[in-house]
């Protein structure tokens, strides 16, 4: 959240150190001009009062400097985490197409039995685990909800896997096959695009 930090000193807070430094400054102008010191022991007194207004100010300042200095260290650390974590998912999904090509690619020349597809299932399903490993809340919502989809896309293929271990692989139900990792392959695309949006860039 945009003026607060997570921790330590909320930056918010201590933006009424540069008002009240005035309002003090103003007041103690005020009262040197109606009780003007006059003597040594009463300059004393205001040089002492004033200078512990001035430490005590100082040291708010000092602390909203350091909590302005921790808010944006904390800001850039978060940044540079969902961006790594984008980074770590799209390598995962660049890997998981290639493994829904090859699978494409052999079906279309008939080269499958039915234990190849429970090779592959078991595939998908440890791509579904690392996808699900991803934390979700240190993603931004856009591409949170991107992951999401290609976790629900993955989930979708293991079943159909599943099933072509089961089933008689007919022409019919190849061409099926085929067509709906292709239409997938598409859906996976325009959610890797998404989280790749804005990657690199500070």
């Amino acid at each position: 959240m945009v003026g607060s930090s997570k921790k330590g000193i909320n930056v918010k807070k201590l933006d009424w150190v540069a008002p009240l430094s005035t309002m003090v400054g103003l007041a103690v102008i005020v009262a040197f001009a109606k009780w003007p010191p006059n003597g040594s022991a009463a300059w004393a007194s205001w040089v002492q009062a004033v200078g512990s207004i001035g430490a005590i100010i100082g040291a708010f300042s000092v602390a909203r400097y350091q909590a302005d200095k921790n808010f944006r260290l904390q800001t850039e650390a978060s940044v540079n985490r969902r961006q790594r974590l984008a980074g770590v998912a799209v390598l995962q999904i660049a890997t998981l197409v290639e493994t829904m090509n090859y699978l494409v690619s052999f079906t279309e020349r008939k080269k499958f039995a039915s234990a190849d597809y429970r090779v592959y299932g078991e595939q998908m399903r440890q791509h579904a685990k690392t996808l699900a490993a991803l934390p979700l809340e240190d993603f931004d919502p856009d591409k949170a909800v991107a992951l999401l989809s290609v976790k629900a896309i993955v989930d979708h293929i293991t079943v159909a896997l599943s099933k072509m271990e089961r089933d008689e692989l007919t022409d019919k139900r190849l061409e099926l096959f085929i067509a709906m990792m292709k239409s997938y392959a598409v859906q996976i695309a325009t959610q890797k695009d998404i989280l790749n949006k804005g990657e690199g860039q500070h």
